[in-house]
């Protein structure tokens, strides 16, 4: 295979001639803001002046060389990896295909029309939104309420368009469509006897079954008798398929296993078998050994025709849904037979531009995920099928992906055939595509369709996603559990809390009474809960790049505007009116921009820590814990965990902490106590001592015991706390030392509503080696939230952040540069709650 390059890529807006460079993989949006055509689509309101962007057609231009002649044994295809999303194809003047769909990859045979040397490459993109008006005027879908389709959040049209959906505006992203070739675009040169498609069965004894698909038929037609047809296997012409296996796991390995067989069919097996393979497993339960693999197809003069690469794991994955109690039925995924505990998050695209999105942001990104101690990720079903980098990180690191397709919140056109004929394309695609990723664990077919939340009711696209979704995914995977959706439940109420997966808050109930959240926490007992809710803006700085100083403070329409809101939930309000109420609730009127991004946050960590932690206090029900969500597409602060700039939020160091190996907490249970518990997802018994009591902010202690105490492997204590006497200047604390390891922790029964912080501490700061600055912080009195922020702030990554510090308590707290550099400790900056909320 032989991979010829596009070059000179330029951007023609079709209605008034105008040229600019071109990004390919890219956006025209991006691309028309790189070159000064428009303002910047994430400043401000800007977005709301920009939607002729998406309503106007623009040529793509670009050549390709083709070197020699193109041999009688060769074809010639171009490859489009990703076009968003409707366009035409022509080189040199000839049209050679089109396309109509996202989640795709294009291949266009273009021997006929390619010649020698110099080709011109032209992809006209068709407008998006003329689309979304012919489906609204055909009748193909209603509004609210009506009697065809539901679609919420935006354009109800947008189900018929295979696009992320999230796209056309959702409650946390705004309609600002990408537009343009965001996969990458290349000319193949192959043999005309190739490998389609390989593939890969791994067994956890060592055993590798190659399933590998050559696009001829090697075999020859036979009879209904079994008896072969004559003349025809005159296609074969002695084509062996040689598959390889690296003996050792890592990129280095130059020794492998090697099995050859002919090619006898179109569909043939090679087995290869590795001895004493090293089994992989989910980050925080063992290593992520990846084995190098290689299929080739061997011609009858022993060149190379074509070959299919990549890596493999040696591991199994399923799903576990045994009786818990009297009235439950459990929810676990399992690997190599053993079942994990789930923590993880949703998964949001990390741009509204997909093309533009840089590996590195994909690096950082899951860097901080394994780093937060997440197993388990969720590609939610609004979004896209992400790209290869984002699978081949989280194989490294050891994440479990669930995976959606891209449907959500809306009905399913099942009886629209062209729609149909379009999905299947793309799931029989995207399916051959990802199965041999050892990081993806289970399949969803979509999210939140219409229903779900309810009694059991047939709606559009039951069929589609019980039947014919649920068959395609057996017959070309098989191996991985399958969900119609997300919540899927096994009573008559999918997203019942007693089976299946649940998209279970107290978000709601907060809103309501934040004096009642824990409450609402403990009445839930839920198998698994793949979506949790929590709101909070970023930090500042934030808003300081994003809207202009006028716009900051107080909230108003700029906030209004980025932050959205959820026409169909509880209460329809604009986000930062629900995060004001929040703040207002528990510490008080925000009375400036640093004061409400304070509190705003540490109001999301809180709820989080709860629902967190009360998941995890009731792992013997519970099996996983998943927060809505991980990641923004814009700049913005609602649910998010790891802003646009992919800086942590506060919300993401606490989950850091109760995402733990090994944690020791406090969880309310249904009765109204606070109990201290101690959950442990290591495989080794954990035994010591634990104290545990009552302090007031000022480091009295009120009352306090110890025990004794022994956890289980994979297991979890609790232990009955009836002592606690709720007052807003005194909190619950905990320190084990198990297995000759010390664990800690501080909670507030009421959240700290209503407590009185004081700024009592001192830090010092100093670089020991380049690129690494440890800072020391004591406390005089209790300190809450101290945080260490450097300029450019998302550039470094910090041990810990926003740390509560009892008094007297000193922390040591190491920050280091991404590339080594050095950090001036004279710019960094310490504050903490009482600070910013003063």
């Amino acid at each position: 295979m032989n991979r010829i390059g596009i070059e000179n890529w330029t951007l023609t807006d079709l209605e008034t001639g105008e040229r600019i460079p071109a990004s390919v993989p890219g956006d025209i949006t991006v691309d028309l803001y790189k070159a000064g055509r428009i303002p910047d689509p994430y400043y401000g309101l800007n977005h709301r002046d920009l939607k002729w962007v998406t309503e106007r057609d623009f040529d793509y231009t670009a050549h390709f060389t083709v070197s020699g002649e193109v041999a009688e044994t060769e074809e010639l295809f171009l490859v489009l990896e990703g076009v968003d999303l409707f366009s035409e194809v022509f080189v040199n003047g000839n049209r050679v295909g089109a396309t109509e769909n996202m989640f795709t990859r294009y291949r266009f045979d273009i021997k006929p029309y390619a010649a020698r040397g110099r080709n011109e490459l032209r992809v006209k993109m068709r407008a998006v939104r003329p689309a979304l008006e012919k489906y609204g005027r055909d009748g193909w879908y209603a509004e609210w309420r009506g009697n065809r389709y539901f679609a919420c959040f935006s354009n109800p049209a947008r189900l018929f368009l295979r696009k992320a959906q999230c796209h056309f505006g959702w409650d946390w992203a705004p309609d600002l469509p990408g537009y343009g070739l965001w996969g990458a675009a290349y000319v193949l040169r192959e043999s005309k006897r190739r490998i389609e498609d390989a593939r890969v069965l791994p067994h956890s004894g060592g055993a590798v079954a190659f399933i590998t698909e050559v696009n001829y038929n090697a075999r020859g037609r036979v009879d209904c008798a079994g008896r072969p047809v004559p003349g025809s296997r005159a296609e074969s012409c002695g084509e062996r398929i040689r598959a390889s296996v690296a003996k050792r796991p890592g990129r280095d390995c130059e020794d492998f296993y090697i099995t050859e067989v002919p090619a006898t069919r179109v569909k043939n097996i090679v087995n290869v078998f590795v001895e004493k393979p090293e089994l992989w497993w989910p980050n925080g339960y063992g290593a992520q050994p990846l084995y190098e693999y290689k299929v080739e197809l061997i011609g009858g003069d022993g060149a190379v025709l074509s070959e299919k690469a990549g890596r493999l794991a040696f591991r199994t994955v399923g799903l576990a849904q045994e009786p818990k109690g009297d009235g439950a039925a459990g929810y676990c995924l399992t690997v190599n037979g053993a079942e994990i505990y789930a923590k993880g998050s949703n998964w949001a695209p990390l741009d509204c531009f997909t093309g533009a999105i840089p590996d590195e942001k994909y690096a950082r990104a899951l860097k901080l995920a394994c780093d937060m101690n997440l197993n388990a990720l969720r590609v939610w079903g609004g979004g896209i099928y992400e790209k290869e980098i984002f699978y081949d990180l989280c194989d490294e690191y050891g994440i479990l992906v669930w995976q959606d397709f891209m449907l959500s919140c809306a009905d399913i056109p099942e009886d629209d055939a062209d729609w149909v004929k379009n999905m299947l394309a793309e799931c029989e695609y995207q399916i051959k595509r990802l199965r041999n990723r050892p990081c993806v664990a289970y399949w969803a077919g979509c999210n939140e369709k219409p229903g779900c939340f309810g009694h059991w009711d047939k709606t559009h696209g039951d069929n589609f996603l019980d039947v014919t979704l649920r068959g395609l995914v057996h017959h070309l995977d098989g191996t991985r559990p399958y969900a119609k959706q997300s919540p899927a439940g096994l009573t008559d109420v999918d997203g019942d809390w007693e089976s299946g997966d649940s998209h279970a808050s107290a978000f709601d109930a907060g809103l309501a009474d934040i004096g009642g959240y824990r409450k609402a926490v403990a009445e839930r007992s839920p198998a698994f809960v793949s979506e949790c809710v929590a709101m909070g803006p970023g930090h500042a700085d934030t808003y300081e790049r994003i809207f202009p100083p006028e716009q900051r403070w107080p909230v108003g329409e700029y906030w209004e505007d980025r932050l959205s809101r959820n026409p169909h939930g509880l209460d329809a309000s604009p986000f930062v009116r629900q995060e004001l109420r929040y703040v207002r609730a528990l510490y008080g009127e925000a009375r400036s921009l640093g004061g409400f991004c304070a509190a705003g946050m540490q109001a999301q960590a809180e709820c989080l820590r709860a629902e967190a932690e009360h998941c995890r206090a009731i792992k013997d029900v519970n099996s996983g814990f998943l927060n809505w969500m991980y990641s923004d597409i814009w700049p913005c602060g609602t649910c998010a965990v790891v802003d646009w700039h992919t800086e942590p939020k506060q919300a993401y160091y606490q989950l850091r902490r109760s995402f733990a190996p090994a944690l020791v907490t406090f969880a309310m249970d249904g009765d109204g106590r606070h109990n201290a518990v101690a959950v442990n997802d290591t495989g080794d018994a954990l035994s010591g001592e634990i104290e545990y009591g009552q302090r007031t902010l000022g480091g009295q202690t009120l009352w306090s015991e110890r025990r004794a105490v022994s956890v289980g492997a994979r297991g979890v204590l609790r232990v009955p706390n009836e002592r606690t006497r709720e007052r807003a200047d005194a909190y619950l604390y905990a320190r084990a030392v198990l297995n000759g390891r010390e664990y800690k922790a501080v909670y507030s029964p009421s959240m700290w509503k209503g407590a009185a912080f004081e700024s009592d501490y001192k830090y010092e700061a100093g670089q020991t080696r380049p690129g690494e600055l440890r800072v020391k912080i004591t406390a005089g009195a209790f300190a809450k939230s101290v945080s260490l922020r450097l300029p450019d702030n998302w550039k470094y990554e910090y041990s810990d952040n926003y740390v509560d510090l009892e008094a007297g308590e000193t922390r040591e707290i190491v920050v280091r540069s991404a590339g080594g550099e050095a950090i001036d400790p004279s710019g960094l900056a310490v504050s903490d709650f009482a600070g910013e909320t003063r």
